[in-house]
């Protein structure tokens, strides 16, 4: 939520949410974050679908020596496991002619290397904010 505050009144009046979506190389160990907020974006499969093609688009556009990809996600239906998410992997498969793997993290062991990238961004908003009348 932004802006972060502990001041339970301002922060109803002016909660905005805002959504990183978060990428994470393993080989080249770059990572990469989209981040909307709810005027610009919702949290529809066909978002998601649309951040995943440009995403891997761009990194295949990017590598064309990597003769497959494989992406690990975790079990988040609208974003990982339904049809549009497919439908969009498979666009690039066609598109980009690699093969794409995606392989989803068994319940309970959903650690991944964008929680990371996560609990830094947390660690480094926290912070007060003040409100002048």
């Amino acid at each position: 939520m932004c802006p972060k505050t502990k001041a339970s009144a301002m922060y109803y009046r002016t909660k905005l949410v805002v959504h990183n979506m978060t990428y994470f190389n393993l080989k080249t160990k770059e990572g990469f974050c989209y981040v909307f907020d709810e005027s610009n974006a919702d949290l529809s499969s066909q978002m998601f679908g649309y951040l995943h093609h440009n995403h891997f688009s761009r990194y295949l556009d990017a590598k064309p020596d990597d003769s497959n990809a494989v992406i690990w996600s975790d079990g988040c239906g609208y974003q990982n496991k339904c049809v549009t998410i497919a439908n969009s992997l498979l666009q690039l498969v066609v598109e980009k002619k690699v093969p794409i793997e995606q392989k989803f993290l068994t319940p309970g062991n959903t650690q991944m290397e964008c929680d990371a990238m996560h609990s830094l961004i947390e660690r480094r908003t926290k912070c007060d904010i003040l409100i002048e009348s």
